[in-house]
């Protein structure tokens, strides 16, 4: 009997201190849960704001994908302009060098022509002087008889 009183009073306690321990882990698990929703909460609205943050950045690359598009395209058109302007402006300069070379052409071909009439002129004008000479030579003689 001694034995089962002393079995039963550590029961008792056993189960006082259990029922001490489960009312401070209840109270603890209730504290644990609040601060555990508190948490989800401030989770929660993290998680909101970055969503409208994450559409609002996605919102704005959408303009700027918009405007690189945009502007590229006129990037596009006006490179092509210019490379249309340049393909003209070479076409030109091309056009003007044939032109200067079909001068360039024609005053070898005058200058070549000049200095062989030069030479033919100069060797008509020594005939011509020559003749004269002669004549003039002849025309002396014929006085002095």
């Amino acid at each position: 009997a001694d034995r089962a009183r002393e079995l039963e009073t550590q029961i008792t306690t056993v189960k006082s201190q259990f029922q001490s321990s489960s009312g401070d882990s209840a109270r603890r698990i209730a504290e644990l849960e609040g601060e555990r929703d508190r948490a989800l909460k401030e989770l929660a609205a993290d998680r909101a704001k970055a969503a409208e943050r994450a559409r609002e950045l996605e919102t704005q690359i959408t303009t700027f994908k918009t405007q690189i598009q945009s502007t590229s395209s006129d990037s596009s058109r006006r490179i092509a302009e210019l490379e249309g302007e340049r393909d003209r402006a070479l076409k030109d300069l091309a056009g003007e060098r044939t032109k200067a070379r079909e001068f360039e052409t024609q005053i070898t071909t005058l200058r070549t022509q000049s200095s062989g009439s030069a030479s033919d002129f100069a060797r008509r004008i020594a005939e011509l002087e020559g003749e004269r000479d002669r004549a003039l030579k002849d025309l002396a003689g014929e006085r002095t008889k």
